[in-house]
């Protein structure tokens, strides 16, 4: 099982088909929209002063930045069961994360950061960091920075 480690793999609660499950992950994973995020990355290289060359020297062509993630470029809804089938071994239960958290001398490190919803098209991020995940949502999704706590179920909450 992957552990947490701070702003590096994260805890993320998804809910797809009406089920909502846990994962530790690699935090990259979660960029939903690689296509927007690899624009971005294109346009500051060139803001810098950089060279298209030297973009796809580091970079690499989009198929190759969407590689890290099974070639998924867009996460969305229908290519969530691709991405779950892939990231199965990652699947961490409430009850694995509440005695994680009881025995954790850092307690932000075990709390979650993401909540995507499939179903209805929506990622929240309390991610603690600069990276902001609700700003690299498909086209027809929604996006926040926001606490989720609420959405869950009363459950799967392990932190209280």
């Amino acid at each position: 099982m992957l552990m947490p480690k701070y702003a590096e793999n994260i805890i993320v609660a998804v809910e797809y088909k009406k089920i909502c499950q846990w994962y530790i992950t690699n935090k990259l994973i979660w960029i939903l929209d690689y296509e927007k995020k690899y624009n971005i990355l294109k346009d500051y290289y060139i803001s810098i002063g950089r060279s298209l060359k030297r973009f796809n020297y580091e970079v690499g062509s989009i198929n190759d930045f969407s590689k890290s993630r099974f070639g998924i470029l867009i996460l969305d809804e229908s290519k969530a069961n691709l991405l779950l089938s892939n990231i199965e071994n990652y699947k961490v239960s409430t009850v694995e994360l509440r005695n994680m958290y009881s025995l954790a001398y850092d307690k932000q490190i075990y709390l979650p950061s993401l909540y995507v919803n499939f179903d209805k098209r929506c990622l929240m991020s309390q991610f603690p960091e600069l990276d902001k995940f609700e700003d690299f949502v498909p086209n027809g999704w929604k996006g926040y920075y926001k606490k989720f706590e609420s959405l869950l179920n009363k459950k799967m909450i392990y932190w209280k």
